[in-house]
C-alpha cells in the first residue's frame, strides 16, 4: 500500500466513516494545512460518496446548519482552536462537531477549547488513530512536509530552529504512527541531521511506553535522515529529465501549469492543469530525460491519430455508418486524450525554447565537466577556470546560472583557492546575491579542498543530447552525473552503509533485525541446535530423500553462485524512509523512483519541502 494509499484509508475509514450522525449527510470543515493534506489524497468525487456534500474553510463566513453535524480536520494551531469556538460560542453553527487534530493538540489549546460553553456540541478525538496526518504525500512515494525557507533559520537563529526541528519531529512521528512501526534510524554526520534523529526516536520512544504493544508490527523500516551539507551539489545542478526540467524553466503555481486551448472557434483559453499521478502520461515519462520524453510522445501522438476513428473522421477520411457510430462514442475520450498530448506536447517545447534561451548546452557542459573532473569521452579536461571565465566573458549566461556554476566550483575545488575568487570577480554576482555565497559555504560546510575522488571521474563514453541518438537507458553527455544518494541506498540494501558517516541513532540497531532474510545472512554461522531425535525425524535413509538432498545442495549452490552476482539477490527491507531537512532536489527524488523499481523494495522519500534550483538559492540568501 503507497503512503497516498495509507494516508486516504486514515481519513476515510478513521475519520469520516467513524462519525455517525442522524442527519443523512455530513460537511467537513478545514484549515489551509489540513486542506491540503486532504487534498493531496481524495478527490471531492470521493469525499462525497461518503455522505460529505460540502468541504469549507474554517477562515470563511459560513451559513449556520443546525440540523447537520459537522467534522472538523485541523491543525493543531491556536488560530484553528479560536475559530473553532466562535463557531459554537454565540451561536450554534451545526447539530454538532466531530474534532479531529492533525497531530495531538496540546494541554493548553484543549484547556481553551474546553474552557468555553461549547462542550455540549463538540467531540474531541484525540486517540491514536484519528490523529497523525501532518505530512502532504504530493506523489505514491514521496511527501513534504509544508516547511520551505527554512535555511536561515535553521543556521542563524537558535530559537526559531529549535522551534522548526520540533515541528519536522512531530510531523515525522505521524509518518510512522500510520505505519505502526519503529524505525532504524540512521542520520548523516551533521549535527541538524543528528538532532532530528535524536528528537524523533526520544518521541517514538516516549509514545511506545504510554501505548500498549506499539508497535504491532515486528518488522521495522530503515530511515535515514540528511540534511543539505551531505550533498550541497545535486539541488545546483541543470537535470533534463522532464520533471526537474518543467520545474526548473516552467513557471508553476502550486504545481499547476497553465496550458493554452485552442476552442473550436479559434479563440484561445487558459487551462489550470495539475501535474500529479492522475495524468498517466506525466506518471510514465517525468523521469526521463526529455529527449526521449519528445521522441516518445512525438510517436505515440501520431499513432494515435494513425489508428484512432474519431482522427480519421476529423481528417475527412470516409468511414463507414458503423464507424461514424464508434466515432460519435468516442469524442469525449477523443478531446480529453487530444488535450493529453497536447499538454505534453507544449511543456515539452516550452522546456526546450528555454534549453536554447538560457543557453543551457553551455552552461551544463560546464557544470558536468567540472562535478566529473573529466570530459564526456572520459578524458582529462584542460583549464576548466579558463573556459568558465570564456563562458562568463562571451555568453549571455544568466546571473542566476553563473551563481550556480559558481557555487558548484566551490563545493567541488575548494572555497578558498585563488582561482575559486577569480572566478567570483568574473561571475559578477550582484551585491543583493552575494550573502548567497556566503551563506552557501558557511552553512553547508563547504570544504576549502577538492572534494572529488577519482573513482567518481570514471565514466564510459555517453550519448549526445540529440533526440535521434537515444534508446533505452542510454546516459547522455550533459547528464553524466549521479546523486550521491544512489551509492547510499545501494549500500544500505547490501548492509554496507559506514556506519561512521552514517551512524545509528540507537547503537543497538546496528546488529537489528531487518527482516528474516538480513537475519539469517547475519546469523549464518550461527547454527540451530536439534535433538537426536528431531534430526532422525526429519531426514529419513530413502533414496528418495537422498535425491531430495542432492536437488536441494545443487538449490542452495545456484542461490549462492546467484547471490555472489548480484548483492541484491536476497536483501528483504521493509521499506527504506529518506528524510532531507532544509529541501530535496528532483534529481534525488527520480533516484528513489528508479532504485525502487529496480531493487524490487519500497523506498519513500520525505523532506521539508521540495526545492528547485531557483528556490534553493533563494533560501540560501540572508533574511531580510
Amino acid at each position: 500500500m503507497s503512503l497516498l494509499q495509507v494516508i486516504k484509508k486514515r481519513i476515510i475509514l478513521d475519520i469520516i466513516r467513524s462519525v455517525n450522525t442522524k442527519s443523512k449527510f455530513k460537511i467537513m470543515i478545514t484549515d489551509e494545512f489540513s486542506l491540503k493534506i486532504l487534498s493531496s489524497v481524495c478527490t471531492m468525487t470521493e469525499i462525497m460518496k461518503e455522505q460529505v456534500n460540502l468541504v469549507e474553510s474554517i477562515k470563511t463566513r459560513r451559513q449556520p446548519l443546525p440540523d447537520i453535524d459537522a467534522i472538523y480536520l485541523l491543525s493543531p494551531i491556536k488560530e484553528s482552536a479560536e475559530l473553532l469556538i466562535q463557531d459554537f460560542e454565540e451561536k450554534q453553527m451545526y447539530a454538532g462537531a466531530h474534532v479531529f487534530f492533525t497531530s495531538p493538540l496540546d494541554e493548553k489549546l484543549e484547556s481553551l477549547i474546553l474552557q468555553k460553553k461549547i462542550g455540549s456540541y463538540v467531540r474531541i478525538s484525540r486517540n491514536f488513530k484519528d490523529a497523525n496526518l501532518e505530512l502532504i504525500p504530493f506523489e505514491s512515494q514521496a511527501f513534504h512536509l509544508m516547511l520551505p525557507n527554512i535555511l536561515y533559520p535553521l543556521y542563524e537563529v537558535p530559537y526559531q530552529a529549535e522551534q522548526i526541528l520540533d515541528t519536522i519531529t512531530t510531523r515525522l512521528f505521524c509518518l510512522f504512527s500510520m505505519y505502526e512501526q519503529m524505525p532504524i534510524i540512521r542520520t548523516s554526520n551533521s549535527d541538524l541531521a543528528r538532532r532530528v534523529g535524536a528528537k524523533l526516536h526520544n518521541k517514538l520512544k516516549i509514545f511506545q511506553s504510554r501505548v500498549k504493544n506499539f508497535p504491532p508490527r515486528k518488522e521495522r523500516s530503515v530511515m535515514i535522515i540528511f540534511d543539505r551539507s551531505y550533498d550541497p551539489v545535486s539541488p545546483l545542478l541543470h537535470e533534463f529529465t522532464y520533471q526537474a526540467m518543467v520545474y526548473d524553466n516552467i513557471q508553476l503555481v502550486n504545481d499547476k501549469y497553465q496550458q493554452q486551448i485552442i476552442n473550436r472557434t479559434g479563440n484561445a483559453t487558459t487551462k489550470e492543469v495539475s501535474l500529479d499521478e492522475k495524468d498517466s502520461i506525466w506518471k510514465e515519462k517525468r523521469h526521463k530525460h526529455i529527449a526521449m520524453v519528445i521522441q516518445e510522445i512525438t510517436t505515440e501522438f501520431n499513432n494515435f491519430l494513425e489508428k484512432n476513428q474519431t482522427a480519421k473522421f476529423a481528417k475527412g477520411h470516409k468511414i463507414s455508418l458503423k464507424e461514424m457510430s464508434d466515432v460519435i462514442r468516442q469524442i469525449p475520450q477523443y478531446q480529453e486524450q487530444i488535450n493529453a498530448y497536447s499538454l505534453h506536447l507544449g511543456m515539452t517545447e516550452e522546456c526546450m525554447k528555454f534549453f536554447d534561451i538560457l543557453k543551457l548546452e553551455i552552461v551544463a557542459t560546464l557544470e558536468q565537466n567540472l562535478v566529473m573532473g573529466v570530459g564526456p569521452s572520459g578524458k582529462p579536461l584542460g583549464n576548466i577556470v579558463q573556459d568558465i571565465k570564456m563562458a562568463f566573458d562571451q555568453q549571455p549566461l544568466t546571473e542566476e546560472n553563473r551563481l550556480r556554476i559558481l557555487l558548484l566550483y566551490a563545493a567541488i575545488e575548494g572555497k578558498n583557492t585563488s582561482e575559486f575568487f577569480a572566478l567570483k570577480d568574473a561571475a559578477r554576482i550582484s551585491g543583493s546575491q552575494r550573502s548567497i555565497i556566503t551563506n552557501y559555504v558557511s552553512w553547508l560546510k563547504i570544504s576549502s579542498e577538492k572534494i572529488v575522488t577519482e573513482e567518481k571521474r570514471k565514466i564510459k563514453k555517453n550519448k549526445s543530447f540529440h533526440p535521434q541518438e537515444t534508446t533505452g537507458e542510454e546516459k547522455f553527455e550533459l547528464s553524466r552525473y549521479e546523486p550521491p544518494l544512489v551509492k547510499i541506498l545501494e549500500q544500505t540494501l547490501t548492509s554496507q552503509l559506514d556506519s561512521n558517516a552514517f551512524p545509528f541513532i540507537d547503537s543497538s540497531d546496528e546488529f537489528a533485525e531487518l527482516g528474516q532474510d538480513n537475519q539469517n545472512s547475519l546469523n549464518k554461522n550461527n547454527k540451530t541446535k536439534t535433538s537426536l531425535r528431531s534430526e532422525r525425524t526429519r531426514i529419513k535413509p530413502t533414496f528418495a530423500n537422498k535425491n531430495r538432498k542432492e536437488r536441494q545442495k545443487a538449490e542452495k549452490e545456484k542461490q549462492v553462485d546467484d547471490s555472489e552476482k548480484d548483492p541484491f539477490a536476497n536483501i528483504k527491507i521493509p521499506r527504506i524512509i529518506l528524510f532531507f531537512v532544509g529541501g530535496c532536489s528532483y534529481s534525488e527524488l527520480r533516484t528513489i523512483y528508479e532504485i525502487s523499481s529496480k531493487r524490487d523494495v519500497e523506498i519513500i522519500l520525505g523532506t521539508t519541502s521540495m526545492i528547485k534550483p531557483s528556490a534553493f538559492l533563494s533560501d540560501l540568501k540572508k533574511s531580510d
